[in-house]
């Protein structure tokens, strides 16, 4: 089951995204769930599998994509995680670095990312997005999906610095 936050008519809703639209699960359940990030939270998914065959009620056409969780709590990144990656940067430290992310920086799906104009770099990569349904210890990956990063490359800590940073991308 894919699910989208999205746009429609000016009003923000989520749902099943199927290949002719989306059904609108805003409006079967938003009563219960006010957005993405509450039915997974509120251990939804169950309900919304019921309207997994109904009709679609907004064609794809009509919808603008929001960010999947339009604000999620933390947004933490793991970069330098495969060895090619490491070898190609000239990394020699095998632990991978982390980072963060800001729910502001994120884009819906094919929405523009704009380069920022005083950075002469612009890098981007297909990345894997999990998302945490709720918090704890024991904590479950509710969802996972396919996301893409774009970075100012101009704008990063240096190497040498990088270990004592927590920089943003």
């Amino acid at each position: 089951m894919k699910l989208a936050s999205f746009l429609y008519q000016g009003k923000r809703s989520y749902g099943i995204v199927q290949a002719e639209g989306v059904i609108d699960l805003g409006r079967r359940l938003g009563d219960r769930y006010s957005d993405l990030k509450a039915l997974l939270q509120g251990n939804g998914l169950a309900q919304a599998t019921r309207y997994l065959n109904d009709a679609v009620d907004v064609p794809m056409s009509a919808i603008t994509f929001l960010p999947v969780i339009e604000q999620p709590e933390k947004i933490l990144c793991v970069g330098m995680n495969y060895a090619d990656k490491r070898k190609e940067f000239d990394q020699h430290n095998p632990a991978p670095t982390l980072f963060v992310r800001f729910p502001d920086s994120q884009t819906g799906h094919n929405e523009p990312v704009l380069k920022p104009r005083h950075s002469s770099e612009f890098d981007y990569e297909g990345e894997l997005a999990v998302i945490i349904g709720k918090g704890g210890k024991t904590s479950a990956v509710t969802r996972r999906c396919a996301t893409w990063r774009a970075t100012a490359a101009t704008w990063t800590a240096p190497p040498r610095l990088a270990a004592h940073l927590v920089y943003c991308r």
